[in-house]
């Protein structure tokens, strides 16, 4: 079985690019050049109490085209009612020096701030108000010890054994999810200069996370 993150803009697949053609909720126009982030401790559970551990940390860079599918392995044979994952680094993976080797050393976070690594970096560019087309950077992490991480948890019904397809689950990233519930998040507002060191834009951040995330049904795919 195998684990596939699918990155959308609502129903259309993520386009990585310069030029705004996204439109979020707050009616901003934007584009994705880069969206770097970490799931960390993910976890497949079954109804009789047992667990699968896929991973410690896991590193997904969207425009390199890293960490897109996540492997379970023969060890994932057998049935599985829940999936739970951490989106950024639960604390304690999210230590200085966890990551030695690029690129996952270069979500440093700074040490004046609290140390230890980005959850993510979302960066792009928008239409701002005075309609201009400038960047934007939504860097979120533990600031200053906040604890920002997003536990997720989901009911599945799988099945997996032996077979001649590949079981796939796909998981879906809504990036404009990220603008939406429960705060009407607006470029304009905080995020010309980034959000590092803005405790309330990364709560507003963090709250947004809840629904970016969903689980697609399994497919099958030859092998």
């Amino acid at each position: 079985m195998l684990l596939r993150l699918d990155h959308m803009v609502g129903d259309e697949a993520l386009t990585i690019a310069t030029q705004p053609q996204y439109t979020n909720a707050a009616g901003n126009t934007y584009a994705v050049e880069h969206l770097r982030y970490f799931l960390s401790d993910i976890v497949l559970h079954s109804a009789d109490q047992q667990s699968l551990t896929l991973a410690d940390t896991h590193y997904v860079d969207v425009e390199e085209g890293i960490g897109l599918e996540i492997p379970v392995g023969e060890e994932g044979e057998g049935s599985w009612t829940q999936l739970s994952f951490v989106f950024g680094l639960s604390p304690q993976h999210n230590t200085d020096g966890a990551f030695e080797s690029n690129p996952e050393a270069l979500m440093v976070w700074p040490e004046l701030m609290g140390g230890g690594y980005h959850f993510m970096k979302f960066e792009g560019r928008f239409i701002n108000d005075d309609n201009d087309n400038v960047g934007f950077a939504l860097h979120a992490g533990a600031l200053n010890g906040g604890e920002y991480h997003s536990p997720m948890s989901y009911d599945l019904v799988i099945e997996s054994g032996s077979t001649e397809a590949v079981m796939l689950l796909p998981i879906i990233i809504d990036i404009d999810r990220f603008f939406e519930e429960p705060n009407e998040l607006d470029l304009n507002d905080y995020y010309l200069t980034g959000i590092m060191n803005d405790p309330v834009a990364q709560l507003i951040l963090h709250e947004n996370c809840h629904d970016v995330f969903s689980v697609g049904s399994i497919e099958e795919v030859p092998q």
